[in-house]
């Protein structure tokens, strides 16, 4: 009888090393991106104590309390706690604010503060709710920076013990102008503003706008920021001005245009003119009206200004708003103190 061998594989058996190789690999792949992620954190805490110093030799008290590290393995997440910035003037606080951003790439950081946000401005106490919104801090290759700040889809409010501000939109993006002398002096800023259905309160008055939006540059001279006249700024070493390339909003069948030059006199208020387009004046006197910012009175005299007015601009009033010693007025007709900055 003739025994016949088995036909077994005659191949080697893989090897060991080439087995755990995937496994080695994902390990060290797993280690450099949490060493990345970890240095990550850690610069995003850095720069938090390089703003909490730039801060104090500015005069502000800055501190925070403890900070935790999240978000790991595909996002960078800095949580500081107990945040508070003071100086002479105001003061800022909340429970934490989020900051976010990709272990990758620093160029973008989003901050967030889910929780109320308190802020007191001589003497006057507001808290800022949005809990949805973002401000994130960018780079950019012509203007140096940007900042944008969006509420996400819960409604952003503003409120102190008799007014508040509510928005259910609002994005702000504000940069250094594209002919700045210094992006990092921030001497020329850009500023843009789209807000929609706002609704205002003060006291026991309440008022709502369709949309709002502005785009502003503002300028200042950096040299005069720490000059002060007992305790306020010295407006006229600052040199502020705001060149308004358009502010426009809609309530109601009411639509009004503006642009022009203002500045801020040596009182602090606002000076300069406003070139001004409104059709439709009613719903706009209504809300005016409807806040308390018109009186019953004036609201029946700039009615007959402004009838005469359309009349002869066919519909549409062209017409200046002045800010001139402290008073901001309409046809020559004193409205209001000018605001003061």
């Amino acid at each position: 009888m003739i025994r016949r061998e088995s036909n077994q594989h005659s191949g080697k058996a893989p090897s060991r090393v080439l087995l755990l190789a995937p496994i080695g690999l994902a390990v060290v792949i797993f280690g450099a991106w949490y060493a990345v992620w970890s240095k990550g954190v850690e610069t995003i805490r850095t720069y938090a104590d390089e703003f909490l110093a730039e801060s104090s030799s500015h005069s502000i008290n800055a501190e925070y309390g403890a900070y935790h590290a999240r978000g790991f393995p595909f996002l960078m997440r800095g949580v500081f706690e107990d945040l508070n910035l003071s100086n002479d003037e105001f003061s800022y606080s909340t429970d934490a604010v989020i900051v976010d951003a990709l272990p990758y790439d620093l160029n973008r950081i989003i901050f967030s503060a889910q929780k109320e946000q308190h802020l007191n401005v001589r003497g006057m106490d507001f808290v800022l709710r949005a809990p949805d919104s973002r401000l994130s801090v960018e780079r950019h290759d012509q203007r140096g920076w940007m900042v944008k700040t969006s509420n996400g889809e819960v409604p952003v409010e503003f409120t102190n013990s008799q007014s508040s501000v509510t928005a259910a939109r609002l994005l702000i993006n504000v940069a250094p102008a594209e002919d700045s002398a210094d992006p990092e002096l921030a001497d020329k800023i850009d500023i843009s503003l789209t807000a929609s259905e706002l609704a205002a309160i003060l006291s026991d008055r309440s008022g709502t706008l369709d949309t709002l939006g502005a785009s502003v540059t503002l300028t200042h001279d950096p040299a005069g920021l720490n000059q002060r006249i007992d305790g306020r700024p010295d407006w006229q070493s600052l040199n502020a001005a705001a060149e308004i390339h358009g502010i426009e909003l809609a309530t109601g069948g009411s639509r009004l245009a503006m642009n022009g030059v203002l500045r801020i006199d040596r009182t602090g208020r606002l000076a300069g003119r406003l070139s001004t387009e409104l059709t439709n004046p009613s719903d706009l006197l209504d809300f005016l009206e409807d806040i308390g910012a018109v009186k019953p009175r004036l609201r029946s005299t700039l009615d007959g200004a402004m009838t005469l007015a359309a009349i002869a601009g066919g519909g549409v009033i062209r017409t200046k708003v002045e800010f001139k010693d402290g008073d901001a007025r309409i046809f020559g007709i004193r409205v209001a103190a000018a605001p003061r900055i």
